[in-house]
């Protein structure tokens, strides 16, 4: 493990909730500042600002160090665990990522698996053809392959798998995915911009809108799950603030 990256724990003391991502994370602090936006956005908690960091080994809090972008300034290679304070509501649902698949309707795999199949085509038949998606974001993506379908159907593999899906996918746990590495090296900085990242938010917001608009658990498990993907870019604590604001409005 690289020598810039520090260990971060969800704590088991956090109201017994199980941790929506892995229970650790490897966080890279030459290139993600370990401050409360990304750290919430991670770990899936709705609330950046009821997050404590301790040291693992003595239990010393770890002081933020206010400021336009408040940060822990945190040692490289140690080990901190990820305390969530206050009430149950700024936690994630008790539904890790992947077991998300759960979530999705339907009383067989299949008939899951065709409902996050049809996610995927409401949003891409969105990018290929609402005059409202914004021509750049959709030459952008337009430019990537010769059709909706096609372009659904990667997105489509990528949530199977990531969401605990059937193991046609490969493994449902997310450290161990195979398609990890594809999909993050196709996200290249030029692809994740702050203004093609709302844009993503919206269009994917009125997706899961229209496809689920009763499954409550559903819409909140995935709403993290955004979030939570997007946290793993340098986006500023603004943009992120911008990013909770768009999937909880």
């Amino acid at each position: 493990m690289p020598k810039e990256q520090v260990h971060l724990h969800w704590a088991s003391t956090n109201k017994q909730q199980p941790c929506f991502c892995n229970p650790e994370i490897y966080l890279n602090v030459t290139k993600l500042k370990a401050t409360p936006e990304t750290i919430a956005a991670i770990f899936g908690v709705k609330e950046p600002e009821t997050i404590e960091l301790k040291e693992r080994e003595n239990g010393k809090i770890i002081a933020l160090e206010e400021g336009e972008q408040p940060v822990w300034q945190l040692e490289p290679d140690c080990h901190y665990d990820v305390h969530v304070a206050g009430c149950k509501d700024s936690l994630a649902p008790a539904v890790p990522i992947n077991q998300i698949f759960s979530l999705f309707p339907g009383d067989t795999d299949d008939e899951k698996s065709d409902n996050i199949q049809k996610l995927s085509e409401n949003f891409y038949g969105k990018i290929w053809n609402d005059k409202e998606t914004p021509k750049e974001f959709q030459d952008r993506f337009i430019s990537l392959t010769s059709s909706a379908s096609i372009q659904a159907f990667r997105q489509y593999d990528w949530f199977h798998e990531v969401f605990g899906g059937p193991s046609m996918m490969g493994s449902s746990n997310p450290r161990k995915s195979i398609l990890l590495p594809k999909v993050m090296a196709k996200h290249t900085s030029s692809r994740m911009t702050r203004e093609y990242a709302i844009t993503w938010l919206e269009i994917m917001d009125k997706s899961v809108n229209e496809e689920f608009p009763n499954e409550e658990t559903l819409q909140a498990a995935l709403k993290l799950y955004w979030i939570h993907f997007f946290g793993w870019f340098p986006y500023s604590d603004e943009d992120r603030r911008e990013f909770r604001r768009i999937v909880w409005k």
